[in-house]
């Protein structure tokens, strides 16, 4: 969902989509549990999810895809017109909502079996678990 609300605003040649050109993706392996991994969790997203967003622009990171495309249309307002807003928000919002994935991870129970992790890491799996 992220990746095509970037796409929509890079088809506009303002500024700001040169700027969100210039975006440096890096990829997470789910499949390697590296979402789950002690700076993922304590610097990205405690909820061990991606899509994540950093910036020195952000205060925080974004740590969901409807969080993040909507700063996406932040910077692109053409994105969502006015006159259409909350039509736009309401669909974005049902489309996100039938993204989500909620099914637990098994890797997290390993991880926390293990005993060489660090206690902060091992807090964040924990919240994680609970997520």
């Amino acid at each position: 969902m992220v990746k095509f609300t970037i796409a929509l605003a890079l088809r506009n040649k303002s500024q700001s989509s040169q700027n969100l050109a210039k975006i440096k993706h890096r990829l997470v392996n789910l499949h390697r549990n590296e979402n789950l991994g002690e700076d993922y969790l304590l610097h990205i997203n405690p909820r061990g999810k991606v899509p994540a967003l950093t910036a020195k622009s952000i205060s925080a990171p974004l740590t969901d895809s409807l969080s993040i495309s909507y700063w996406v249309c932040e910077q692109h307002s053409s994105l969502i017109p006015e006159t259409h807003r909350k039509t736009i928000q309401r669909l974005l919002s049902h489309l996100h909502r039938i993204q989500a994935d909620n099914n637990p991870n098994p890797a997290v129970d390993d991880l926390l079996a293990r005993n060489d992790i660090s206690p902060e890491h091992r807090r964040a799996l924990k919240y994680k678990r609970e997520w």
